[in-house]
């Protein structure tokens, strides 16, 4: 099984460690496990839970193992939130609820 994904974040010249984000483009069975209980999630467009498998970079493939501990979401609904000042001031509509609520995170405090 091939799983797509994109680097999070930047990683240094010679990391032990990257962070994936996996790719949503209705091709690849999706990724879906943080914040969901475990009967609701879906780990078929997952990399495996344990064990080895192979990475490819820009055509090169390294070998990797991957630990589920510390795997969290990169993103999150309050994350969203408590930076709409910043990324969303320029949409009217944010800016009438920023307006209506008195603050720009007004989605964090419900």
């Amino acid at each position: 099984v091939i799983i797509k994904g994109l680097a999070y974040a930047a990683a240094s010249q010679g990391s032990q460690s990257i962070q994936v984000q996996y790719v949503v483009d209705g091709e690849q069975p999706p990724c879906s496990v943080g914040g969901l209980k475990l009967e609701d999630r879906n780990l078929s467009g997952c990399l495996a839970s344990s064990g080895t498998g192979n990475l490819i970079i820009k055509g090169i493939a390294y070998g990797y193992s991957y630990q589920t501990s510390g795997t969290q979401n990169g993103r999150s609904i309050s994350g969203f939130s408590s930076q709409a000042d910043a990324k969303m001031s320029n949409y009217k509509d944010f800016n009438q609820f920023r307006d209506y609520y008195g603050r720009g995170d007004y989605a964090n405090h419900w």
